[in-house]
């Protein structure tokens, strides 16, 4: 993709696709956001085995490139089709099997895994990690629906988005841990999902009765290291 804009610096090209970071930094600056949009966009490209790379220059416009290995068709030889990452079969399974913390709703089937986030591409990244992870998903857009589908459903775990519409993440959790959703749900385990990285938002994510917390956009890392801890009490 190619613009005719006001072009970006090379200073500032160097954390264009780092969270919370624009190029116009400045409390009066003309176009809003959080800056998570390039830093989503690239780990999705990574998530796909590619990447995006960005040219430009200061009053002449941007070129941004995305770069994927697609496969065309079936037809295709597979020698002419790059290799696949083996990134995800590399990737361990969680939760381990013995040591638990937290008490799955069922052994035997794999992690079920509730995730409240109102962002389709936030929602569409915590789906792919948690696919990677031998994880079973569903996505609900706000805590109002997150209670009526945990009333309905057993889960393991809940991915909870602190700011949504209708019933935000701090008050579906307090009414979880209030019994609303049942009293058998009263105690799994929640991790705040917030863009705010800072202290004082950890804090209020653990009043408010969750867990332990990740900052978004979530890496995988993060997220396999949390799902490990939370079952092994790690």
């Amino acid at each position: 993709m190619r613009d005719s804009g006001i072009g970006i610096s090379e200073d500032d090209l160097q954390r264009l696709f780092l969270p919370f970071e624009q190029a116009d930094g400045s409390a009066s600056r003309r176009h809003e956001g959080t800056g998570l949009g390039l830093a989503i966009s690239l780990e999705l490209a990574r998530l796909m085995g590619g990447a995006i790379t960005c040219e430009s220059s200061v009053g002449q416009g941007s070129t941004f490139t995305l770069r994927l290995h697609l496969r065309r068709n079936q037809q295709l030889d597979p020698a002419a089709v790059p290799r696949k990452s083996t990134a995800a079969a590399d990737a361990p399974a969680y939760p381990p099997t013995a040591g638990r913390r937290w008490q799955r709703a069922d052994a035997n089937k794999p992690l079920q895994v509730l995730v409240a986030e109102d962002n389709a591409v936030n929602k569409l990244v915590a789906f792919r990690h948690l696919k990677r992870l031998g994880c079973q998903a569903v996505g609900v857009d706000n805590g109002q629906e997150a209670l009526q589908r945990l009333q309905q459903e057993d889960f393991d775990l809940i991915l909870m988005d602190c700011q949504m519409p209708v019933m935000d993440g701090y008050q579906t959790t307090r009414a979880i841990r209030e019994g609303v959703a049942g009293d058998a749900k009263k105690d799994i385990y929640i991790v705040a999902l917030t863009a705010h990285a800072m202290h004082g938002d950890q804090q209020k994510c653990l009043d408010a009765g969750m867990n332990t917390y990740l900052p978004k956009p979530v890496k995988f890392a993060d997220l396999a290291e949390c799902i490990n801890n939370c079952y092994t009490g790690s």
